[in-house]
């Protein structure tokens, strides 16, 4: 994916979150480029029914995700988002575990920086997840 495309969709998928969210979620992704990740928000919002299949697909375990967050007036407003890196996406090449440790722990340096409840920490996250947890899942933590 070019970095114009991934900045493209990125400020496509920011307009889908709760406004508070949205402002750490966009510093959280300046934090790990700045590290040298090629990061996108993969998934964002999501509709009941797209939440439904991810449930029934076995992607995820909650119909009371922060994804499908909406206003009182039905607009988006999810406190969840998914992130990974451009060049593999949900594909991590097996000859790159390292990579890929970098990255986990670049996520969770950040997150934790920012208050933010990061899926591949914790618990519950790696026992319903494993092995890694829910690695991409970014959410608010005690927003309204």
């Amino acid at each position: 994916m070019r970095d114009d495309e991934r900045k493209r969709l990125n400020e496509k998928k920011l307009a889908e979150l709760e406004p508070d969210f949205k402002i750490k979620v966009d510093f959280l992704l300046s934090c790990l480029e700045s590290r040298g990740w090629h990061v996108y928000i993969a998934s964002a919002f999501r509709s009941l029914p797209e939440q439904q299949k991810k449930v029934a697909d076995g992607k995820s375990r909650t119909m009371k995700s922060k994804h499908v967050l909406t206003t009182a007036d039905g607009r988006p407003a999810a406190q969840a988002v998914d992130i990974v890196d451009s060049r593999w996406a949900w594909n991590m090449p097996k000859d790159a575990l390292e990579l890929f440790i970098d990255f986990l722990a670049d996520m969770d340096s950040a997150t934790t920086d920012l208050g933010l409840t990061w899926g591949g920490r914790g618990e519950w996250w790696l026992e319903h997840y494993p092995p890694h947890g829910d690695w991409a899942h970014v959410e608010a933590e005690n927003l309204p």
